[in-house]
């Protein structure tokens, strides 16, 4: 590795970190209070917060048209300014129509989806879309700006207040659906302020004071791929992620949708952590590199590598023993979310592979593509859960068909993605296998234990002792992660001495 490429990887670890950090103050919180909040609160209650989560999450990602993802993509500020302006204008105009067909239709819509359970809700669903619409040009903005620690304090600002709202509440006897719902959307509101903060006190003025009628009609011409395609096909992707929850909770009821949602929750805590973090700041660093005229093939290989090394091993890990941790920090009645995170587990693994670099689609404008992709994988999962619910009948074989099902479209958009930069696929085939066989050795120790002392305790004990002495392990072996420990050891020690020679 060159002195720049490595000067450059530090760069880029460092805006991972700065994202990755609030990510994982997030988890830690998450981690230690998941425990006292399942007790709390019933899987019927999750069941509801869920389903009041899937149809929000249907609506919110579309209320911008995707114009906040072209924020990033100008080299102009001003240009940069009017799309932020677009974006805000258009989720004000869908939310109005939201509000009206509430309004005038509210009960018919839950009556005709099947989902009475939220009617005592539907007042809240605009708020909550207007929060999370709002949060995206916002946060696109910041990103845009490398403004990632107010990202990452935005975020942790979130995690505590709803994190101490939930506990307070369940303790005191509110340990409704409706707490969860009503303590998500004020975690949501007090996001959009905080992450706001650094735009209004330094951009605000800059992006008003360049506010052009005519540039902004310019800007929606130029980037009309995005309310054509990428809005479309978000629509498909949100469907096909989200409808499954509508259908387990027809079929199979809100316990088992909260089940499923305290699943999906746990084996998405690497993607929050890492992935998510990672694309970020792997999006900001492919556009400028594509400005440039720089070639992308040996920096998405770079990451990507990385996403294998240390995304692996945790998914086996969790592969391994999540009925027994499950049973160990949530209680017996969440068992069932074991199992349901095991069968989870490959389809998650191939989307915390993909989801940074699902950002080459944006940078190579590629988007019509990948609304046809989006649209096949709809109808695939679509398949997969009719079949589920109407053919097995059985919520587990369901869940299982459809994680095949998401596994094998991840591994084809993965090998798409790669091939938008020439990454040679033999070579990404090979550190997997790798990769993989590596991570044999936990399966091995960890089985051991379980049959030696069939004590649930003792196995995720000595499960979490390997796999972190495993992860060091390739932290250690890494060049660029290194040079970056070296840094920081340099800058606290010269710190300490500067401190010292002041006091005296």
């Amino acid at each position: 590795m060159t002195k720049s490429s490595k000067v450059s990887s530090i760069a880029f670890l460092k805006n991972a970190l700065a994202l990755a950090s609030g990510t994982l103050i997030i988890q830690i919180i998450g981690f230690f209070s998941t425990p006292i909040i399942s007790r709390l609160y019933t899987p019927e209650a999750f069941g509801i917060a869920a389903l009041f989560g899937t149809v929000t999450s249907l609506v919110w990602p579309f209320l911008s048209f995707k114009y906040q993802y072209a924020i990033v993509l100008p080299n102009d500020d001003k240009e940069a300014a009017n799309i932020f302006s677009l974006s805000i204008f258009l989720m004000i105009i869908m939310l109005s129509v939201i509000v009206f067909l509430i309004t005038f239709f509210g009960e018919s819509i839950t009556k005709v989806f099947r989902i009475n359970a939220l009617l005592p809700y539907i007042w809240l669903l605009p708020l909550s879309m207007f929060f999370n619409g709002l949060s995206q040009p916002i946060r696109y903005w910041n990103i845009r700006h490398k403004y990632f620690r107010s990202i990452a304090v935005a975020s942790v600002s979130c995690s505590v207040q709803n994190t101490m709202l939930k506990i307070t509440s369940g303790i005191v006897g509110y340990n409704s659906g409706s707490t969860l719902i009503i303590v998500d959307l004020l975690g949501r509101a007090l996001f959009t302020i905080v992450l706001s903060l650094k735009l209004l006190f330094n951009d605000l003025r800059f992006i008003i004071s360049n506010i052009s009628i005519c540039v902004i009609i310019k800007l929606a011409k130029q980037y009309k791929d995005y309310p054509i395609y990428q809005n479309l096909s978000s629509l498909f992707n949100t469907a096909s992620r989200e409808i499954p929850t509508i259908l387990l909770a027809t079929y199979f009821g809100v316990a088992f949708v909260g089940q499923y949602s305290r699943g999906i929750i746990l084996i998405g805590l690497p993607i929050s952590l890492i992935a998510k973090s990672v694309g970020e700041v792997f999006f900001q660093g492919a556009a400028k590199r594509k400005k440039s005229g720089e070639s992308l093939t040996d920096y998405t290989f770079t990451v990507f590598k990385r996403l294998i090394v240390f995304g692996i091993t945790p998914f086996v890990f969790l592969f391994t023993i999540a009925p027994d941790f499950f049973y160990i920090f949530l209680g017996d009645q969440w068992v069932e979310a074991g199992r349901i995170t095991q069968l989870l587990t490959p389809w998650f693994l191939m989307v915390f592979l993909s989801n940074p670099m699902s950002y080459l689609v944006l940078v190579f404008d590629k988007l019509k593509v990948w609304f046809y992709f989006d649209i096949f994988i709809f109808l695939a999962r679509m398949i997969a859960i009719l079949i589920g619910v109407h053919v097995i009948k059985h919520s587990l074989y369901t869940v299982l068909i459809l994680s095949t099902v998401g596994t094998l479209c991840w591994i084809f958009a993965i090998i798409y993605f790669l091939s938008l930069v020439q990454v040679n696929i033999k070579l990404v085939i090979r550190e997997f296998i790798l990769q993989l066989a590596y991570s044999i050795p936990m399966v091995i120790f960890i089985s051991a234990i379980k049959l030696a002392f069939n004590n649930p305790y003792i196995t995720v004990f000595a499960g979490a002792l390997f796999l972190a002495f495993q992860v060091s392990y390739y932290a250690m072996r890494d060049q660029v992660i290194l040079s970056f420990l070296k840094e920081k050891i340099q800058e606290r020690w010269i710190n300490r001495l500067q401190n010292i020679f002041r006091l005296h």
